[in-house]
Protein backbone atom coordinates (compact mmCIF):
# COMPACT_ATOMS: atom_id res chain seq x y z
CA UNK A 1 0.00 0.00 0.00
CA UNK A 2 1.74 2.67 -1.15
CA UNK A 3 1.20 6.48 0.27
CA UNK A 4 0.55 9.50 -2.17
CA UNK A 5 3.89 11.63 -1.75
CA UNK A 6 4.27 15.20 -1.68
CA UNK A 7 6.85 16.89 -4.13
CA UNK A 8 9.71 18.14 -1.70
CA UNK A 9 10.18 22.00 -2.19
CA UNK A 10 13.22 23.71 -2.26
CA UNK A 11 13.40 25.56 1.06
CA UNK A 12 15.93 27.91 -0.38
CA UNK A 13 14.47 30.67 -2.94
CA UNK A 14 14.06 34.42 -2.56
CA UNK A 15 12.39 34.83 0.46
CA UNK A 16 14.52 32.88 2.36
CA UNK A 17 18.07 34.21 1.24
CA UNK A 18 16.22 37.67 2.44
CA UNK A 19 15.68 36.67 5.59
CA UNK A 20 18.72 34.90 6.33
CA UNK A 21 21.12 38.02 4.65
CA UNK A 22 19.48 40.52 7.05
CA UNK A 23 19.83 38.54 10.48
CA UNK A 24 22.94 39.30 12.45
CA UNK A 25 25.60 36.74 13.29
CA UNK A 26 24.49 36.60 16.36
CA UNK A 27 20.56 35.03 15.41
CA UNK A 28 20.17 31.23 14.67
CA UNK A 29 17.61 31.04 11.23
CA UNK A 30 18.14 27.52 8.98
CA UNK A 31 16.28 28.61 5.85
CA UNK A 32 16.49 24.62 5.65
CA UNK A 33 14.37 23.64 8.90
CA UNK A 34 11.16 23.28 6.90
CA UNK A 35 12.90 20.83 4.78
CA UNK A 36 14.13 18.48 7.63
CA UNK A 37 10.57 18.80 8.91
CA UNK A 38 9.39 17.31 6.01
CA UNK A 39 12.10 14.68 6.00
CA UNK A 40 10.73 13.85 9.05
CA UNK A 41 7.11 13.90 8.67
CA UNK A 42 8.02 11.61 5.93
CA UNK A 43 9.38 9.52 8.23
CA UNK A 44 6.70 9.37 10.22
CA UNK A 45 4.28 8.34 7.25
CA UNK A 46 6.37 5.79 6.09
CA UNK A 47 7.34 3.45 9.40
CA UNK A 48 10.42 5.25 9.16
CA UNK A 49 11.65 4.27 5.37
CA UNK A 50 14.04 6.06 4.66
CA UNK A 51 14.72 4.73 0.91
CA UNK A 52 10.60 6.01 0.61
CA UNK A 53 12.01 9.82 1.67
CA UNK A 54 15.08 9.60 -0.55
CA UNK A 55 13.96 12.90 -1.97
CA UNK A 56 12.90 14.83 1.37
CA UNK A 57 16.71 14.23 2.40
CA UNK A 58 17.89 14.99 -1.01
CA UNK A 59 16.45 18.05 -0.96
CA UNK A 60 17.71 18.87 2.92
CA UNK A 61 21.06 18.35 1.56
CA UNK A 62 21.65 20.43 -1.24
CA UNK A 63 19.39 23.16 1.07
CA UNK A 64 22.35 22.73 3.51
CA UNK A 65 24.81 22.72 1.57
CA UNK A 66 23.57 25.87 -0.75
CA UNK A 67 23.23 27.80 2.52
CA UNK A 68 26.71 26.83 4.28
CA UNK A 69 28.09 28.14 1.55
CA UNK A 70 26.65 30.82 1.24
CA UNK A 71 27.21 31.73 4.55
CA UNK A 72 31.53 30.69 4.52
CA UNK A 73 31.19 32.96 1.45
CA UNK A 74 29.66 36.10 3.23
CA UNK A 75 31.97 35.60 6.18
CA UNK A 76 35.11 35.34 4.06
CA UNK A 77 33.84 38.78 1.93
CA UNK A 78 33.08 40.53 5.63
CA UNK A 79 37.05 39.85 6.54
CA UNK A 80 38.93 43.27 6.12
CA UNK A 81 42.44 42.26 4.34
CA UNK A 82 43.79 45.60 5.13
CA UNK A 83 46.32 46.35 8.41
CA UNK A 84 44.75 47.71 11.58
CA UNK A 85 47.94 49.67 11.77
Amino acid sequence: FAMAVEEPETPWNDAAAAKFEGKQFSQYFDPCQEAAARSLRCLHRNGGDREMCSDFFQAYRDCKKQWVCLAISSWIASLDPSPTN
